[in-house]
């Protein structure tokens, strides 16, 4: 099974990072296979151990670098959480794999929605659609999508069993708590060396809280400083060490009262925690019920409890499961009087302290172990993919899908016909069905092979590009103009790369796309030489009639919103790929698309050439060879892939004697690339 995590943060997002490090090496060690996509930068990883898992941006998961062993799509998506920069990226590769997703709350959304625009989420919900999508940053959850999200969903974990009122009544959840880190199971009892080094005295009773101030919890952190004034105010001598960073005061107006009796250290990294927390009497969770602590889980907690030290916080989240004077004791009120009066209990008694210590540490091995979370979550994954139904066609792992059990939603609407097909086996009727099935919601693989389902899903809406020549171009046609159909909204300007007869390119300008096709029309690559023909029988389609070079001077940069070919690629000699896509990334607009359908022999004669051939083709579209070992093993194996007839090889043959040119096993290779918004285009992947 392969997993794919979806993170909001980068790995130096500590709450969530920490979770999704020990779960997915976790799964990795039973068994699964993990990959974790950030939207930063993934060295940073390193700031929480050694991953068994596979890292990548949120451009590599677009781009479908995966990398999992059996060189397969994800089997399942987490999503964790669903703001909305996760939504767009899961939905995306659902749509493209038809695989489900998983969404994972870990806060009250609506409450962090409504704090950010600073209205209640009821007056968000009766916004304008337009206003309210510019209200809410891609790092929040949107009100409406977001619950379109839950809704469309296989399957919610929550990180506290409150944070369930949000998920869909028929969708199955499981509560997923967060582990401890197995270096605080291991604290010793004292760590008098950097007591020493820090100048606290060996009388001096040590709390010791790691965590940040924000402006959610800035209220409960001037509570824990007032209570460290007061305690020493009644001549308890007691002093707090503070790791974290302050993006609000939580000294306010009592810094002269407190300030004597605090060591802030500043941020330190998650391994160099410990020795410090060794320091540690007792630890302090600030805070009391609210909306905003009722849904959540602070992330410190598991190992708050396995170090042994009694461990004080508000009776909401973790605390309800947690007995009050033998695993904990909680706040009532949650004010600095509340704090103060619960460490004086545990200062004046140090029997009080080691009962509770010791009963904090079990409940932490019992409840809050990687290893049993982990294989809880495992038989939630199983059983949610249990529960999907299955498509009438079964596939290796890791095929391309073509075909959804049902269309993704789509980008934008179909269009009316800007004019009636000059192609006479193509009629009115058919072609605006077809655009109304595939125009912003046919799901593309950036490194595909074309296959029988998608060439019968062709047969049965684009008959006539299906059925035209009886060769490898039957299936190569109708999947392009679906491709382009699917990431290409009505109106772009495309450019075809020797079009031959233009078939493609006149549905697409009957569609309102402005279309332009260079082609030398000389016969080479066994191509047509009717170019006035053509120019007569499609007036509407701009034909250039020359070879499409690194030189060609015939546009601006920046031209064009989408450049393909079909079957044209396989033809061009290899001193010349080079200039091919030199031109084309000069003359793709930024976000423009490269869309190719390439022939590929197998097995037979001049396959070691076509392979050779195919390998610079994909390196020159930014595919790594390791892609490309792994898309040849894929299409071997999947009894889905399309191959050519042989009627149609016999076709091919001509008046050639066979033992001229004999049987080969020849596939399609599909390939899209998508330009970055900015900068130079992306290499290899």
């Amino acid at each position: 099974m392969n997993i794919l995590f979806v993170n909001y943060g980068g790995f130096e997002c500590i709450n969530s990072a920490i979770h999704i490090f020990h779960l997915a090496n976790q799964l990795v060690e039973q068994g699964l296979d993990c990959a974790v996509a950030v939207p930063g930068a993934v060295d940073k990883v390193e700031l929480l151990g050694t991953p068994r898992f596979r890292c990548l941006t949120y451009d590599e998961a677009e781009a479908d670098e995966f990398d999992f062993e059996d060189h397969g799509p994800p089997s399942l998506i987490h999503a964790w959480t669903p703001r909305e920069r996760v939504r767009r990226l899961v939905q995306h590769v659902s749509r493209v794999y038809g695989c489900p997703y998983i969404v994972h709350l870990e806060d009250n959304e609506e409450e962090i929605t409504a704090d950010h625009a600073g209205l209640p989420f009821e007056k968000l919900l009766a916004l304008p659609a337009d206003q309210l999508d510019r209200l809410i940053p891609e790092t929040r959850s949107h009100p409406v999508h977001y619950r379109e999200f839950l809704a469309k969903a296989a399957g919610v974990t929550v990180i506290m069993d409150r944070l369930l009122e949000f998920k869909p009544d028929a969708t199955p959840g499981e509560v997923l708590w967060p582990g401890f880190d197995p270096a605080f199971a291991a604290l010793p009892a004292r760590n008098p060396e950097l007591r020493y080094g820090l100048s606290i005295g060996e009388d001096e009773f040590v709390l010791v809280y790691p965590g940040n101030t924000h402006a959610s919890n800035v209220e409960e952190m001037r509570s824990l400083y007032t209570s460290v004034g007061l305690l020493n105010n009644r001549g308890h001598k007691v002093r707090l060490v503070r790791f974290g960073t302050d993006y609000c005061d939580p000294l306010d107006g009592n810094r002269e009262f407190v300030r004597p009796y605090c060591l802030e250290l500043g941020f330190r990294s998650r391994q160099a925690l410990p020795g410090p927390m060794a320091m540690a009497d007792a630890l302090v969770q600030p805070g009391r019920p609210s909306r905003f602590n009722d849904y959540r889980f602070p992330s410190k907690l598991p190992d708050f409890l396995v170090s042994g030290r009694p461990v004080i916080l508000p009776r909401t989240n973790l605390g309800r499961f947690l007995r009050d004077g033998d695993e904990c004791l909680h706040l009532e009120e949650g004010d600095s009087i509340d704090i103060a009066s619960k460490l004086e209990a545990l200062i004046r008694d140090p029997v009080l302290r080691g009962r509770i210590g010791a009963g904090g540490r079990a409940f932490a091995q019992r409840e809050l172990n990687w290893g049993p979370i982990a294989a809880k979550i495992r038989r939630f994954y199983d059983d949610v993919l249990a529960s999907q139904p299955r498509g009438p066609v079964a596939r290796l792992p890791g095929a391309p899908v073509h075909r959804n059990r049902e269309l993704p939603a789509r980008k934008w609407p179909p269009a009316p016909l800007a004019r009636n097909p000059r192609w006479s086996r193509m009629d009115s009727t058919a072609l605006e069905a077809a655009a109304s099935r595939y125009a912003g919601c046919f799901p593309v693989s950036a490194l595909s092979y074309a296959t029988v389902q998608d060439f019968c899903d062709s047969y049965d809406h684009l008959q006539a590009l299906a059925t035209e020549t009886g060769d490898l171009k039957d299936c190569q046609r109708p999947w392009t103009f679906k491709a382009i159909l699917g990431t290409v909204p009505y109106g772009g300007r495309l450019l075809e790369i020797g079009a031959g007869e233009p078939f493609v390119a006149e549905l697409l300008s009957c569609l309102g796309y402005d279309v332009w096709v260079v082609d030398p029309y000389d016969g080479s690559g066994n191509g047509p030489l009717e170019y006035e023909r053509f120019c007569e029988q499609y007036p509407e389609i701009h034909i250039v009639r020359r070879l499409f070079t690194e030189d060609i001077d015939a546009f601006d940069p920046g031209t064009f919103d989408c450049i393909y070919s079909i079957s044209v690629l396989e033809h061009i000699p290899v001193p010349g790929l080079t200039g091919v896509f030199k031109a084309i990334d000069r003359l793709l607009k930024p976000a423009g698309h490269s869309i190719h359908a390439v022939d590929y022999v197998v097995r037979g004669a001049a396959s070691d050439w076509h392979k050779t051939h195919a390998s610079r083709v994909l390196a020159l579209s930014g595919f790594s060879q390791k892609k490309f070992k792994g898309l040849e093993d894929r299409l071997a194996r999947d009894p889905e892939t399309y191959y050519l007839s042989a009627e149609s090889h016999n076709t091919w043959r001509g008046p050639r004697p066979y033992s001229e040119f004999p049987m080969r096993v020849v596939a399609g290779l599909q390939i899209w690339r998508k330009q970055p918004e900015h900068g130079k285009p992306l290499g290899p992947r």
